[in-house]
């Protein structure tokens, strides 16, 4: 039995159980304890276990501990600690078994961290076999959980058979395990199969791998625990890729979808001769792992050697035995610690370059964010100032153009005797001259558009990072062009994944907003003309159009430099009149002339940029986002059918195969990501339901 801490007996402890003198208390959990005691002064050390009732033991408790005795005795000691002696109908119920000074696996896991995923198949194999040997026996453990599992130099043993039950005999009342690693028909109610020792031993490799049950983590009580088990709310966030496929299928819902352990063996031995040929296979387990299974294996030894013990045995009248002497360290094992605290500072200066590196690596980019920002704040008040300057002269050139025109009509209107005759006809048609070369109305040049305001090539307003790095938003909270009124045109504009990478839908967007300009006048084309391959345009869908894109702007907004810190920007990749690329993130911009019919089609991709928010449709395990699409991350309402707002947590370069699982940032990470590679396969975007608060 495991313990390598133990205490006195106390007030409440036997001082003796059948043959057997008790020195001092192990462990104590669920309707039973464990002592450490010896039959003879110089006899081995056993583990005794009886019941923690009080007073009278009750005929249904003294009836389990009897059927634990007798599953016990039925299995082989080679996967199981060996049952010496017992006695179920003593007046405390005991039973003798080794002692075996060995962690449990949820020792070692809290105490030395998660066991990497090239070890596990190591003790997955020598795990299966002993729940073969028990299942050969007709006993089903019912109870496969890491604290069940002690892990000696040995190999597994599988420990407390509490609540098995025997194949061939009823079982009369539902007893449950713990409720993280029990399987789902056990939860409720229902008989339990070899294959519910698969599901635990399945929950029980997951906690080894990521360091928690496979379930969402929170502070519910143990009904909300149980409806998910129950329910086979699975969380399996954080399972090493190369494990998923022989993990995962013995976490099914129904029994019978779930491997037997034959079959599973084979599997797990494959992959651990694999491993072999990759390490020494003699070193598979972590050192820290190693370390504590020695430790507990050294303890051992100073226990059975303990001479405090044996005078204990000797003295009828003594106290409970105190705690063992401290450890004598032998040469080599001396040496051995030695070793382990030069990899361990080994490890903490390691671990100090990396984190001064990586400070170092933070205020860089602190500063290139603070220079990009400063960069963009400039090219905004450049562009203001241009756009001001041309307002101001298409105002004076209309106002040029009122005034001729109306002297040209005075001119036009006045009596030809008032004029002298054909010389005054003369003036008038001079006058006309002048007007017309003064005008030019066939130019279109004019600086006006069909509404009679400035021509419009401004974007909508950009939403740009709060000073703290949290997602920001716009002034007016809505995205807006120049005459404040979101513009549409037609377009596929939402991408769909279940927290993998996805190909995005075609966004290919022709223009159908009717233009009426003046003769000769196409400012919306003039717009689209000035637009050149590389450029960057302050630009996004709006999300108002669903499954359409509405950019934010009517025409093509001025460009600005691509590395401004803007929400929404999108980079032309291409001026075509055919069709775009429509991949994630990809998208056209078009506009047909109506007096030519001429298409003029931008291709576009998005550039993303962290700590901003998008437009994202949430069903269950599934999420459709607008891959064009910009939001306040703090807006309370989004349009339709849009019911999430999805906040970009990161952008990284996409690895081969990259999903989900490459956005966690170390092991203590839980957010639930969902992951999209864009920009041709070399980016990996990150996102989030966005928290509000």
């Amino acid at each position: 039995m495991a313990g390598i801490g133990i205490r006195p007996l106390g007030e409440d402890d036997p001082k003796r159980l059948g043959p057997y003198r008790l020195l001092w208390r192990l462990t104590s959990g669920g309707m039973g304890r464990i002592h450490l005691g010896r039959s003879t002064p110089d006899g081995p050390l056993v583990a005794v276990k009886t019941l923690l009732a009080e007073g009278v033991v009750s005929e249904p408790d003294r009836k389990r501990f009897a059927r634990e005795v007798e599953l016990a005795q039925r299995i082989d000691s080679a996967c199981t600690a060996r049952l010496r002696e017992a006695d179920a109908r003593a007046e405390r119920p005991w039973m003798a078994i080794d002692f075996v000074p060995a962690p449990s696996l949820g020792d070692l896991v809290r105490t030395a961290g998660r066991l990497p995923a090239s070890a596990i198949p190591w003790l997955a194999a020598g795990t299966i076999q002993a729940l073969l040997a028990l299942h050969d026996k007709g006993v089903v453990h019912r109870d496969v959980k890491p604290q069940n599992i002690l892990l000696p130099l040995t190999g597994p043993l599988v420990i407390d058979f509490g609540i098995s039950h025997a194949i061939d005999k009823t079982a009369t009342a539902l007893t449950l395990g713990t409720i993280d690693y029990t399987s789902p028909e056990q939860a409720l109610g229902q008989r339990s199969t070899q294959a519910s020792d698969v599901y635990s031993l399945g929950a029980t490799l997951f906690h080894l791998a990521v360091g928690r049950a496979p379930y969402p983590e929170s502070d519910d009580g143990p009904l909300q625990r149980l409806a998910r088990v129950q329910a086979g709310t699975l969380d399996l966030t954080g399972l090493p890729p190369e494990l998923a496929p022989l993990i995962r299928p013995c976490l099914a819902f129904e029994p019978e979808q779930r491997p037997t352990l034959d079959e599973l063996l084979p599997l797990f031995l494959d992959e651990a001769d694999q491993e072999a040929v990759r390490q020494d296979a003699r070193h598979w387990l972590p050192l820290r792992w190693k370390a504590l299974v020695d430790a507990y294996e050294a303890h051992g030894r100073v226990l059975e050697k303990d001479p405090g013990a044996a005078e204990a045995m000797a003295d009828e009248h003594t106290r409970p035995a105190p705690p063992p002497a401290p450890v004598l360290i032998d040469a080599e094992e001396r040496a051995a610690r030695r070793e382990r605290e030069e990899q361990a500072r080994e490890a903490r200066e390691f671990r100090d370059r990396e984190l001064h590196d990586l400070a170092a690596v933070l205020r860089a980019r602190v500063a290139e964010e603070e220079a990009a920002a400063e960069q963009w704040r400039a090219d905004q008040r450049e562009a203001e100032e241009r756009a001001a300057e041309r307002l101001q002269a298409t105002r004076l050139e209309a106002e040029r153009h009122a005034a001729d025109r109306r002297e040209a009509d005075r001119l036009a209107a006045a009596p030809r005797s008032s004029q002298g005759g054909p010389a005054g006809a003369l003036a008038v048609v001079v006058v006309l001259v002048i007007a017309l070369l003064v005008w030019h109305p066939w130019t279109g040049d004019g600086g006006t558009d069909s509404t009679g305001g400035a021509s419009s090539v401004a974007s909508g307003v950009p939403l740009v990072p709060s000073d703290d790095g949290s997602p920001g938003d716009d002034p007016n909270g809505t995205p807006v062009d120049t005459n404040g009124a979101p513009h549409s045109t037609t377009g596929t504009g939402r991408t769909g994944a279940t927290g993998d990478s996805t190909d995005g839908t075609a966004l290919d967007t022709p223009s159908d907003a009717p233009t009426t300009t003046a003769p000769g006048t196409d400012p919306t084309e003039e717009a689209f003309d000035a637009v050149r391959i590389g450029d960057c345009l302050p630009v996004y869908d709006t999300g108002s159009g669903g499954t359409r894109i509405v950019w934010s702007a009517a025409t093509p907004p001025s460009a600005v430099s691509c590395t401004s810190q803007l929400a929404g920007l999108v980079q032309v990749t291409a001026r075509t009149s055919g069709s775009c690329p429509n991949g994630m993130g990809e998208a056209s911009w078009s506009y047909t002339s109506p007096d030519t019919g001429d298409t003029t089609r931008l291709c576009v991709t998005r550039i993303y940029l962290p700590h901003y928010c998008m437009l994202g449709e949430q069903s269950g395990d599934s999420v459709v986002i607008g891959p064009m699409t910009v939001v306040d991350c703090s807006t309370g309402q989004v349009p339709t059918p849009y019911n999430q707002v999805m906040y970009i947590a990161g952008v990284h370069p996409a690895s081969s195969g990259a999903d989900a699982g490459d956005c966690a940032q170390g092991g203590s990470d839980r957010t639930r990501y969902w992951a999209w590679v864009v920009d041709g396969g070399r980016t990996l975007l990150c996102t989030t339901v966005y928290q509000r608060g």
